[in-house]
């Protein structure tokens, strides 16, 4: 007992001469301990597309930009011209299609020769979709990739392939194409399914089997968004290969199902019994925003590898207005612009895909 009171007192007084003491205790020299801290500034480069008449493009200097990052000025950049805009005669194309009109004013390449990735996304494209894809691509790649351009082809079936190689021989990129097509790993029916299960999720509505059209709808939900994964962190992969290499660096998009919010059209089906207790409908919601994440991923890879996501909906013009088609179109326009590049819907043709990118290109700062 007596040894535990001394051990107190020794303690207590220890602390009161640390507070009460008068005297300035000079400060230990410090240790060595060989970390080395660096503070540094990341150089964020952004590519900015300018159109219009030569004369106007070649006057622009840096006090005709202006940079506002998150509603801040930033005062301090540099802008620099990757090229001189010329103008040149038109040129024929053998595209007739109605929504198609030429450019009466269209503008040389000069200066940096972009990449071009021209991607398939198998699983998000319907049969038609999947034709038309293959069309487009046999009179973009000629329009495209010239001047010192290069492409390469890449399809996400079954397994992820590239069918061609970086490279600037166009004939080599347009045979890829019919490798591609008589390549069974590369066929895919979900995308074309989709109506059926659509059908037979309202057919058991009809019916009055709420319960079982919930775990159908569960069902295909999960199955949808699995997929979605699969394919966004497969685009995202292909994005990154592009890294290292110069801008301007541009991936041609082909897709007419794939979605932000994967299975969340499912869901429309139950939009009364949203608010009761949880459950099917509850974890569909869930595993609808947790597949958005995949998506994210994908604009946040494109932003660190500076390329630009040009989203062709390859199915062609689109009548229909129900919810799983205007969230694949969103889903579209969404990656195109978060990307810095545009999207086509309704049957945009090769033209007015290949001039917006010549464009977008044509002057760069």
């Amino acid at each position: 007992m007596s040894a535990r009171v001394g051990l107190f007192s020794i303690a207590l007084f220890t602390a009161g001469r640390i507070v009460l003491a008068d005297e300035v205790v000079p400060p230990a020299k410090p240790l060595p301990t060989g970390i080395v801290e660096r503070s540094s500034r990341r150089l964020i480069q952004i590519d900015a597309s300018a159109t219009g008449p030569a004369d106007i493009l070649a006057g622009l200097t840096r006090e005709d930009f202006r940079l506002v990052i998150a509603g801040r000025p930033i005062k301090e950049f540099t802008v620099d011209r990757l090229c001189d805009p010329q103008p040149v005669p038109g040129r024929l194309d053998s595209d007739s299609a109605a929504n198609e009109t030429a450019d009466p004013n269209p503008t040389a390449r000069v200066g940096a020769a972009p990449t071009i990735a021209f991607y398939f996304d198998q699983h998000r494209m319907t049969m038609p979709g999947r034709a038309r894809a293959f069309e487009l691509a046999r009179k973009l790649i000629p329009d495209l990739v010239r001047d010192g351009a290069r492409g390469l082809v890449v399809s996400n079936g079954d397994e992820l392939r590239t069918f061609c190689d970086l490279t600037s021989e166009t004939d080599r990129l347009l045979d890829s194409l019919g490798e591609i097509d008589k390549d069974r790993k590369q066929w895919n029916l979900l995308a074309f399914e989709e109506d059926r299960r659509v059908l037979e999720v309202e057919d058991r509505i009809r019916r009055g089997e709420v319960d079982r059209a919930k775990r159908l709808a569960r069902q295909y939900q999960q199955e949808e968004r699995w997929l979605s994964d699969k394919a966004m962190r497969r685009l995202a992969m292909v994005i990154a290969r592009l890294t290292e290499l110069d801008s301007p660096k541009v991936l041609i998009y082909f897709a007419d199902t794939m979605r932000s919010n994967p299975g969340d059209h499912y869901m429309s089906f139950f939009k009364s019994e949203l608010q009761g207790p949880p459950g099917d409908l509850e974890a569909m919601a869930i595993d609808s925003l947790s597949g958005a994440s995949a998506f994210e991923q994908v604009v946040a890879q494109a932003a660190l590898s500076g390329v630009r996501v040009y989203a062709v909906q390859a199915g062609g013009l689109v009548t229909e207005r129900r919810r799983r088609v205007t969230d694949a179109q969103d889903t579209l326009v969404r990656m195109a612009l978060e990307t810095g590049g545009r999207s086509f819907l309704n049957g945009i043709g090769a033209t007015k895909i290949s001039g917006a990118v010549t464009d977008d290109l044509s002057c760069l700062f």
